[in-house]
């Protein structure tokens, strides 16, 4: 049995919505935030990041963070030509490329992680290119008035190096060595600080087995500046804490494999006494949410902001260890900030099994009721039609229509205002709807949530936009398959999704289960093809934020005018006040009964109207009740600016 409703966890009015207002109040206007939103990013920047293979292509980063309050791109696992076209892009709105790392992921497959900090600098940068023709261009950059800052060469196969660099301006002297034993760079290390000149960056490789060999530059300084080769992380952690009650910061590091999976680290620090947060060894997913933690972007308006790591952090302590999976999005005008999920999306009873991911497709249950009116306004509007057209032209000619079911309105159908009330306990496949319609409805107008009113649109829309039925043997088949190409080509493309379905992953697909889940065997729900409109579209959650991000914040999915109208009427999602705003949002709910209890799939969106997007799965109850968490979450997330 699968049954959808409202739970009481999301306290929606009435059956659906997250903390919606009163449908009566729909005309309304509500008071928005009194200023425009202003962003305030005081918090820790990453300036150095390393990443590296532990083996099965699992992949560990390393990184360290200075104090500051400039806006800092960071990109990982990008291939060089999208790199370089983002390094462009980037130029012309004044950043410069600060620090890159390349590796390769198998196959001769290169990609880059690479930091931008802001900057109207020239700052040459190269790639791939031969030790000959990088001296030679060094030595042209030099006459130019450009010091080197960073370097790293790679095999490419077959003993053939390449190289990467990045050049500041600069006039002073800076010593450079290409290929040097480690015993020979300590050597040229010891004399050049006699001359006054100081070790700024280094990388090593190995050109044999056990045969490493070093790239360094030197800058003029007169500091105490210490430096380890070939430590342990264990000996260089030490080292770390002993050098920061000294007065000294980590600048550089470099870690590498010297065989049986044991890692050694190069380290230089210099004299500093500021906070400097450092990792190793952490995944990408955590290493990217405590990127954004010390990132601390918060969103301002008057003189109260919005912590956007403090907003994860209450989702967190609502979800952490209280069900059996989840995924959380959180973007800010379409930019990502953080993409956290945590638990299993299958249990060890479902092997094999698998963490939870916000990139996995699920089914959205009945948050897919806001991406219908998207389609529904869409389609409308170009056929120049109101959201008051009555519905009657546009359902089967040969169904029988019921009392007063020809002059509902598209308006009525997307607020749950119909009057429809499905005493029979109808499904939503053609059949039911069929019947939906014969059945007719009174002439009580007043809310009542119904997912009828959406499941309609699968019909409506199609004949809408010209379906014929002329020979067509499965009516119910052929309507549903219009209705996605419709909104494949009109709602999910121009939002930069994929070709969406109503099918979960054919392969391991993410499973629901009631909380604890024991040994529970877990269900997708199934595909839902041919039930599609009110519930069953299937996307991830990373790919749900986009989509409302791109819906709110642009005119790609929705121009100006037919996005105010989905908003003024609250087509398709639920208005509510919220601090220094409002927000739009959306609840869907599944559950099928177990022996151990109910297992449940909860999804849940929140667009709030300064700019920032949440998007939530969890694929089991939570216990205990976390009421309306997210608004909580997010009314407790600000401060003091």
């Amino acid at each position: 049995m699968i049954t959808e409703q409202a739970t009481s966890e999301q306290v929606f009015p009435e059956d659906m919505g997250l903390g919606g207002i009163n449908l009566e109040a729909a005309d309304n206007e509500v008071s928005l935030a009194a200023a425009e939103p202003e962003v305030l990013i005081n918090g820790d920047k990453l300036f150095h990041v390393q990443s590296y293979d532990i083996g099965g292509g699992q992949r560990r980063y390393d990184g360290i963070w200075k104090p500051g309050n400039d806006g800092r791109p960071v990109v990982y696992g990008w291939t060089l030509a999208d790199l370089q076209k983002k390094n462009g892009e980037l130029w012309t709105q004044g950043f410069r490329l600060s620090h890159q790392q390349s590796y390769d992921i198998g196959g001769g497959q290169r990609r880059y992680d690479a930091i931008w900090t802001p900057g109207n600098d020239g700052r040459p940068v190269v790639w791939g290119w031969t030790l000959d023709d990088l001296k030679k261009r060094n030595g042209e950059l030099w006459q130019q008035g450009f010091r080197m800052t960073q370097q790293q060469a790679y095999d490419i196969g077959g003993g053939q190096w390449r190289y990467d660099a990045i050049w500041q301006p600069g006039n002073d002297g800076r010593p450079i060595v290409w290929g040097w034993t480690l015993a020979d760079l300590q050597k040229k290390n010891g004399e050049l600080w006699q001359q006054g000149f100081r070790l700024a960056h280094q990388h090593s490789y190995e050109i044999s087995p056990g045969q490493r060999r070093y790239d360094a530059i030197w800058m003029p300084a007169n500091d105490g500046r210490p430096v380890v080769w070939g430590w342990s992380l264990a000996d260089f952690q030490k080292k770390n804490g002993e050098l920061y009650a000294q007065g000294y910061r980590l600048e550089h590091q470099h870690s590498y494999d010297i065989g049986g999976g044991q890692r050694r680290y190069d380290g230089i620090w210099l004299p500093g006494n500021d906070g400097r947060a450092i990792v190793w060894g952490w995944t990408l997913d955590d290493f990217q949410l405590r990127l954004g933690e010390l990132y601390n972007k918060r969103i301002a308006v008057g003189n109260q902001a919005l912590s956007l790591p403090k907003l994860l952090s209450g989702i967190r302590q609502k979800l952490d260890g209280k069900c059996v999976g989840y995924g959380v999005a959180i973007s800010y005008r379409g930019n990502n900030e953080f993409r956290y999920d945590a638990g299993l999306a299958r249990t060890a009873t479902n092997p094999p099994q698998q963490d939870f991911s916000v990139y996995r497709r699920t089914n959205l249950a009945s948050v897919s009721k806001t991406l219908t009116a998207v389609g529904a306004i869409k389609l409308l509007t170009s056929k120049g039609l109101t959201i008051d057209t009555p519905i009657g032209a546009y359902l089967p000619a040969d169904w029988q229509r019921g009392p007063n079911m020809n002059a509902i309105t598209f308006k009525q159908l997307m607020t749950h205002t119909s009057g429809i009330r499905n005493p029979n306990k109808l499904g939503m496949d053609y059949e039911s709807l069929k019947k939906i319609v014969a059945e007719g409805v009174g002439t009580d107008k007043a809310y009542q949530y119904q997912n009828h009113n959406f499941a309609l649109f699968r019909v409506i829309i199609p004949y809408l936009n010209g379906f014929n039925p002329q020979g067509v043997t499965d009516r119910g088949a052929a309507l549903a398959q219009a209705y996605m190409s419709y909104m494949n080509a009109n709602v999910f493309k121009p939002a930069g999704l994929k070709t969406v379905t109503g099918k979960p992953d054919a392969t391991n697909p993410t499973l629901f289960y009631p909380f604890p889940a024991g040994n529970v065997g877990g269900w997708d729900f199934g595909d839902a093809s041919l039930v599609v409109g009110g519930e069953g579209l299937h996307l991830s959650m990373d790919e749900l934020n986009q989509f409302l991000s791109r819906l709110r914040y642009t005119d790609t999915v929705l121009n100006a005018q037919q996005r105010k109208l989905m908003e003024d009427h609250q087509l398709g999602w639920f208005r509510g006040n919220v601090t220094n705003g409002t927000q739009f949002s959306h609840g869907g709910y599944l559950w099928f009964p177990t022996d151990k209890g109910t297992a449940s799939l909860n999804t849940s969106y929140y667009a709030f109207s300064i700019g920032v997007v949440v998007t939530l799965i969890h694929n089991s109850p939570v216990s205990p009740d976390p009421g309306n968490f997210v608004i909580d979450a997010f009314n407790g997330a600000w401060g003091p600016r």
